[in-house]
């Protein structure tokens, strides 16, 4: 992969809302920089995870998101509709599990919502 991706992770709203942005192509090269995001966070908040400037991920990357997900943490993904991220995240069932939203905006909006959960804990049950 030529463009490695990067990640990064700002706390947005003191400890209840966080932000992992990955930019570029993310694969099982860049998942341990991906992992070290995740660990930075508390996990009694919400974790905005926006795609929306990746041009890739693959299987890795997804079970990275998926692990997260099943071990307790709330998480509402930006994924723009248009493009392979997307398309990935659909392929694999992703975004029937978990809130995806177009923009970053939308899904602050519903972060910073009471009672904000994920779909997918309405819907399936976590699996260990």
């Amino acid at each position: 992969m030529a463009d490695r991706g990067t990640v990064e992770t700002v706390q947005l709203f003191g400890p209840s809302v966080w932000l992992v942005e990955l930019a570029g192509e993310h694969d099982v090269s860049t998942a341990p920089r991906v992992e070290a995001a995740f660990d930075q966070i508390d996990l009694t908040g919400t974790i905005v995870v926006d795609f929306s400037r990746a041009s890739f991920v693959d299987s890795t990357i997804v079970g990275v998101v998926v692990r997260r997900w099943r071990g307790g943490a709330t998480l509402l993904l930006v994924v723009p509709r248009e493009g392979a991220v997307r398309s990935v995240l659909d392929l694999v069932g992703v975004t029937a599990l978990l809130r995806t939203f177009e923009t970053r905006e939308e899904a602050l909006q519903a972060a910073s919502a009471p009672a904000c959960g994920t779909l997918g804990e309405d819907r399936f049950a976590r699996r260990r």
